[in-house]
């Protein structure tokens, strides 16, 4: 069987059996309110699952350490060792173990800096609605499955990877065709999963690549963004389908999980030794970045966001407005021209807005053939 045919079968059976599930069994709650800890324990216990309780930021990483468990709950204010501080550390020992935050915080900005330390969701106290409370468990389940399936899948795809080029003898030519296969079936597997409009990212590396070479990027290089930025969104494959696939408009915390798709997409690919891979890997992190430091997930600005980013930020936002998405209708071209005329400077870099309006016939020449191929 060749390669084509391992990864194809390889994506058929994803799409309809993931390879690897999370189950949470063994649930951690630390929280120095006794009642809270109590009425918890007793409520998951009697839902089937086992409890360890600690009740101070210190002790409740002594206890993580021995036990592992496969979910943590967590307050944020608590003695010894505050929840961000214990989050931070958590989220270094063990980033793929979900960890749900309840607290009686009303500050956004602590809410958001408990979010960016590594906490997954969280719930406000006191836990009235104990659906909910297994709502969010679900979620956060289904997460970590992804996660763990993304991880042994993009393991496989290293794997197949390495066989392929001690197969192909180190011939330049030939690994390259073989980080464009690869790179063409993962744009495949997140373009199905996500559901996106016809060839959406197909169309932001045809855009890519015009831009770059108006930009005065080499050939090469030029070529590279091509082959590189279908993976943008790659990272979307760590994200829950009941927030991916929503109907509507996402609410805030639901919004701050899909803007982890950047990082999730940047560790996905971070490793890798094989150029293209390395620039998807910083395509996938920067490509919300703004010019203006706006953006996510860094807030970087200017010229230190790198020019993949700079590049597929502007040609992914313009082809999204143009098509129509689930909680959106399909802009007409002039205002989405407008739109990048407006946002020149702040969204996107103003010498590529620049070029990118003096070439808009060409530009729209790409997207009609798109269309018309499609």
């Amino acid at each position: 069987m060749d390669l084509y045919s391992l990864l194809n079968y390889r994506e058929k059976k994803m799409m309809s059996a993931p390879d690897s599930c999370y189950k949470i069994n063994t649930i951690l709650i630390i929280d120095d309110e006794i009642d809270i800890c109590t009425n918890l324990k007793a409520f998951f216990e009697d839902e089937g699952y086992q409890v360890f309780v600690a009740n101070d930021g210190r002790q409740g990483l002594e206890l993580f350490a021995r036990q592992r468990p496969d979910l943590v709950i967590l307050d944020l204010h608590m003695p010894h060792l505050s929840g961000h501080d214990l989050l931070t550390e958590l989220a270094r020992k063990a980033p793929h173990i979900p960890k749900l935050i309840i607290s009686g915080v009303g500050n956004v900005n602590e809410v958001m800096q408990a979010i960016h330390s590594g906490g997954w969701d969280l719930l406000s106290k006191p836990i009235n609605d104990f659906g909910l409370l297994l709502h969010k468990i679900g979620l956060m389940e289904e997460k970590a499955a992804l996660l763990q399936q993304n991880k042994h899948y993009k393991k496989y795809l290293d794997h197949i990877l390495e066989q392929r080029i001690v197969a192909l003898q180190s011939s330049e030519l030939k690994i390259m065709e073989a980080q464009r296969e690869i790179v063409s079936r993962l744009s495949d597997v997140i373009e199905m999963r996500s559901r996106e409009t016809g060839n959406h990212v197909r169309r932001v590396a045809q855009i890519a690549h015009y831009l770059a070479l108006a930009y005065g990027l080499s050939a090469a290089e030029a070529d590279m963004i091509r082959l590189a930025a279908p993976l943008h969104d790659i990272g979307k494959a760590g994200i829950p389908d009941a927030i991916l696939m929503k109907n509507g408009k996402l609410v805030d915390d639901e919004f701050e999980i899909i803007k982890t798709h950047t990082t999730i997409g940047h560790e996905m690919l971070m490793n890798s030794d094989q150029p293209i891979i390395q620039a998807g890997a910083i395509i996938a992190l920067q490509h919300h970045e703004h010019w203006d430091g706006s953006g996510y997930p860094h807030g970087l600005a200017g010229e230190q966001i790198h020019i993949y980013g700079r590049i597929t930020c502007l040609a992914d936002i313009y082809d999204v407005l143009l098509q129509k998405r689930q909680h959106k209708e399909s802009w007409h071209a002039e205002r989405a021209r407008n739109y990048v005329q407006m946002h020149s400077g702040t969204f996107f870099d103003p010498h590529l807005a620049q070029l990118f309006l003096q070439n808009i016939d060409s530009i729209s020449d790409i997207i009609l053939d798109s269309a018309e191929s499609g």
